[in-house]
Parts: C-alpha cells; sequence; structure tokens
C-alpha cells in the first residue's frame, strides 16, 4: 500500500489511497488535481511509497497545470528535477551496454520504463523507474554478461558471470550495476521477457519479431510492439504486490492513452491466453478505466472474460500466492519436521547429534535415478542437476532436503575415486553442528557431522566415488538433515533451504588429486554498491 489510512485491499482491489493516486495519474485534468490534493491530504510526503514516488513528478504536473497549491511544493520540485536527472544518466549507462551488445553482435531490446520513455519521451520528466531493462535471447546470455562485466557492470551479487549453463534456465533476468557508480545507476538483464516465461524461449523469438524502432537519448532502439508492451505490462503484477499494480496500471494507461488506435487487440488477447493471464489483464485494463484512464474496447474485454475465464481466473489465482506467504507455510511444515527429528533423535542418542539409522536405500535409490539418466557437461564443469542455488563468490550452497551433482572424470580414470568435499555449514541459531548424509554409489553411504567448535570450512572425505560410462563421471547425493531457511529463523529475508556452501572439491586416485574444482571465485575487480 501507499500508506495513510485507507481501506485494506483484497486481492486486485486497491485502497482508498491507491485509487486516488491512479486517478491522479491517468484522470483528465481537473478530475486528476483534484485526486491529487485529496491523495495529499491522507498521504504525508515522506510516507509515500515507491509506486506513489516514481509517478509523483507527473502528478505535481498536473496539479500545477490546474493551479493546486500544496505547501510541500520546493520539495517535490526537486524531485521533478533529481527524477530527469537520473533518468538522462540511466539512458547514459544504457546506451554504454548497447554498444557493449552492438560491438559483439548481440540483439538487444529495451523493455519497461525505457521502452515507455522511448515511446513518449515527455514520460522522462514525469515518471522516474528503479532501473532500465534489456532482453537479450537466451542463447546470448552467457555472452551478454560478459558483455556487461567486461564494460565495467558488475552483478550485485549472484555470480551470473559464472552460471552453468542450466543456471539461465532457473531465472529469468538479474541485476547490474555500474562499478564505482551510484547504487540505483544499474540495470536488469533479461534473457526471458518475464518471470513465469522461465524454461520456455519460444516467445523472447516471437518478441523480437514483432519489435519497433523508437528514440531515446537521441539513439534508435528496439522496443516491443505496442500489443506485446501492453501484454507484458498487464501480465507482470501479483495480487500481493500493491504497488507494482498501480504502476503497471499507471504504464498500461499511458499505453493506451498514446498508441491513437494503432493497437493489434487480437495479438494482445492472443499473448494473454498464451501467458494464461486473462482474468489479471482484465483486472488491470479495469483499473485503468475505473481511475479515469483510456478504456479498452468491450469487444476486448469480453474475449478476456469469455470462455477461458475460468481457467484464467484459476491461473491467476495459483500464482498469485505471495513468496513470503509460501515460504511461511513451507517453514511451519520444516519446523514441525525439525521438532519431530530432534524428538526423535533425543530419544535414540540421548541428546547428543542425530539417530544413528539412516535411509540408506531411499538415498541409494536417489543416487541410482540419477546415474543412470544421461548427463550433458559444459566445459568439463560439474553439473548441478536438482537442489543447488545460484553461485556466489563465496561459493554455491545446496538448497532443499537433497542435492544431485554430478562431476565429469577423465577417460583414463577408472576409480572408485574419493571426494575431498571442502564446504561451509549452516548455522542455525543454538546448534553446534551440522549433520548431513551421503552417497556416491551402491553400498557408499555415509553420515557426516560437521561440529562448528572444530572450525569451518570443513574438509569431508567421502570415498568410494563410483566412475559411471558414457560420459565418465560420478554423481554425488547430499541428504541435508540440518538444512535451514534464514528467514524462518529471523536471520534475514532470504528464504532458501540452506545446507552447505560447497567452496572446493577435489578428486583423489589412491594418493593422487585427479581434479580440483574451485567452486569460490575470485573476487570481481571493483565492487559496486548493492
Amino acid at each position: 500500500m501507499m500508506g495513510g489510512h485507507g481501506t485494506a485491499p483484497d486481492a486486485w482491489r486497491l485502497d482508498d489511497n491507491d485509487r486516488l493516486l491512479l486517478r491522479a495519474a491517468l484522470g483528465p485534468a481537473q478530475p486528476a488535481a483534484e485526486a491529487y490534493l485529496s491523495w495529499r491530504q491522507r498521504v504525508p510526503l515522506d510516507d509515500i511509497g515507491v509506486a506513489a514516488f516514481r509517478l509523483l513528478p507527473g502528478l505535481i504536473q498536473t496539479a500545477l497545470q490546474q493551479g493546486v497549491e500544496d505547501s510541500e511544493l520546493p520539495r517535490i520540485k526537486g524531485v521533478i528535477r533529481h527524477t530527469w536527472l537520473a533518468n538522462q544518466l540511466r539512458i547514459h549507462t544504457l546506451h554504454q551496454a548497447l554498444d557493449a551488445f552492438a560491438a559483439a553482435g548481440i540483439e538487444a531490446m529495451v523493455l519497461k520504463g525505457a521502452a515507455l520513455f522511448a515511446r513518449y519521451p515527455h514520460l522522462v520528466a514525469a515518471r522516474s523507474t528503479g532501473d532500465y531493462d534489456l532482453l537479450v535471447r537466451r542463447n546470448d546470455a552467457p555472452q551478454a554478461v560478459q558483455c556487461l562485466v567486461a564494460s565495467g557492470f558488475r552483478p550485485r551479487v549472484v555470480r551470473v558471470d559464472h552460471f552453468a549453463p542450466e543456471d539461465f534456465d532457473r531465472i529469468h533476468a538479474y541485476p547490474f550495476a555500474k562499478a564505482g557508480g551510484r547504487s540505483d545507476d544499474g540495470l536488469d538483464l533479461h534473457w526471458q521477457a518475464l518471470p513465469f516465461d522461465v524454461g520456455g524461449g519460444d516467445y523472447t523469438d516471437d518478441l523480437f519479431a514483432h519489435a519497433e524502432d523508437a528514440r531515446l537519448g537521441g539513439r534508435t532502439i528496439r522496443v516491443p510492439g505496442l500489443a506485446d508492451h501492453l501484454a507484458l505490462t498487464v501480465c507482470r503484477p501479483t495480487s500481493w504486490e500493491t504497488g507494482e499494480i498501480v504502476l503497471r496500471a499507471a504504464e498500461a494507461g499511458f499505453l493506451l492513452r498514446g498508441c491513437a488506435g494503432e493497437l493489434d487487440w487480437d495479438r494482445f488477447v492472443t499473448l494473454t491466453r498464451r501467458f494464461g493471464h486473462e482474468a489479471k489483464a482484465r483486472r488491470v485494463l479495469e483499473l485503468v478505466s475505473e481511475a479515469g484512464g483510456p478504456t479498452a474496447p468491450a469487444s476486448v474485454m469480453g474475449r478476456l472474460d469469455g470462455r477461458n475465464r475460468l481457467h484464467a481466473l484459476l491461473a491467476t489465482a495459483w500464482r498469485a500466492r505471495p513468496p513470503a506467504a509460501t515460504a511461511r507455510a513451507r517453514n511451519v511444515l520444516r519446523a514441525a519436521d525439525h521438532a519431530v527429528r530432534s524428538g526423535l533423535r533425543t530419544m535414540r542418542t540421548g541428546g547428543r547429534g542425530h539417530a544413528t539409522a539412516r535411509d540408506d536405500r531411499g538415498l541409494v535409490g536417489i543416487w541410482r535415478t540419477h546415474a543412470a539418466r544421461p548427463v550433458a557437461f559444459h566445459n568439463d564443469a560439474p553439473r548441478y542437476i536438482t537442489g543447488f542455488s545460484l553461485p556466489e563468490t563465496e561459493g554455491r550452497w545446496t538448497d532443499g532436503k537433497v542435492a544431485v551433482l554430478a562431476i565429469p572424470v577423465a577417460p583414463a580414470i577408472i576409480g572408485p575415486l574419493t571426494l575431498h568435499l571442502t564446504a561451509l555449514p549452516f548455522c542455525a541459531p543454538g546448534a553446534d553442528s551440522f549433520t548431513f548424509d551421503s552417497c556416491v554409489g551402491p553400498n557408499t553411504c555415509q553420515r557426516h557431522v560437521i561440529r562448528f567448535d572444530e572450525g569451518v570450512p570443513a574438509c569431508v572425505v567421502i570415498p568410494g566415488a563410483t566412475v559411471l560410462p558414457s560420459p565418465r563421471r560420478i554423481v554425488l547425493v547430499l541428504r541435508l538433515l540440518d538444512a535451514g531457511t534464514p528467514q524462518f529463523f529471523g536471520l534475514s529475508d532470504d528464504i532458501r533451504e540452506l545446507g552447505l556452501m560447497l567452496q572446493r572439491m577435489k578428486l583423489f586416485d589412491g594418493t593422487s588429486v585427479i581434479e580440483a574444482i574451485e567452486l569460490a571465485l575470485p573476487p570481481l575487480d571493483i565492487d559496486v554498491a548493492r
């Protein structure tokens, strides 16, 4: 919400303050000025949220044109000047990235706020944006990341510059900042246009095929076609992101007002159905109309509410589960599981460590399943099959109760091999150790206990690893008994279920090291503000 004392919103129902904000942004001049004045009387300037701050320059422009007086006008005029300057600096940063891509032969497209500014340059002084967004094709993403790094951009936390191929299929975009620059001087690199299109890719090619030319900062750039731009806008927000709903509804209103009847509504409807978001698209367009903004044709609204209405509603409801709520529910179950396991091991071991019994058959079963599956390696790097997070400078965390990793082995090596694993365990408050099981072949299940008072990171020895053929590899299965979620313990907002951060792996054939893999990465030469 935007602050103040408006009624609490239900799913897709904004509170009174949010509605006033949208009316001030999209309504006709005099009603918009009146909505602005009512909104300002209800919401102190210091309490406005992100959405209101980004729309504020345009709101005050309308209010001034209608002669509305505001005692905070000097401060707000400062916001307008800051918005214009910040947008100009971001355009310069965007051009640097586009230059790098052009030199490498990578086709790129500008999305979201920057695309809106390219279509309607007057909005550069009327609306701010957190960052600018660039889209490349999925196959170009690894090279695009390296181009950004070579041009002085740095990923904020996750080391996208060391992604395995499968990592790009797990998220749709990642933020970069200019090394040594301001904390807000950055851009988001996308290789999928929408979060729920992860693992797809067909739409990205379609999006490029329907792209249009526009001008931004004196340069010709590629932006989504009008129908795609509107579809991406109305399908992006989720029901719990009130600020995002307001921003996307405002953006949709700007697009409808500026399109001059040129929008391909047939393609728009087709895209919303393709995404499974007809109900969401209809609701955002309704919010635009309710705020006094442009109205979509009744025939289009009817098609969004037609035979696919039930499917769309169910799809929207399924996707409209806040991550925090999902994490809380998951953590309640984890806490119950942890309590049960703690009670069992206290009874079985007198309060010292985990119960001695292991589910070896289950662990070996997981190993056999993955040992039977073909694996494709990239540049002879390990394959993180399941249960791993993304790479960070310090290493790579497991994420979940079970993690599976495949490590390539040279053709001349027969085995069995011994794996030395250097890892940093998750430390839950009050815990004095971390327990996990490993399996690297039949009859190799082993329980490991890392005691914190003996020092971490710890080196764990896992013997007897079976060398599998075609391709030659070993498969490591980890069962993380003491994995925990930092958010559940109040340590941070991280909702991952962390177990071990792997930092180094060494394979031994007898006493000889045949392979050493460093997962802890050298730091980038210049840090960026996070």
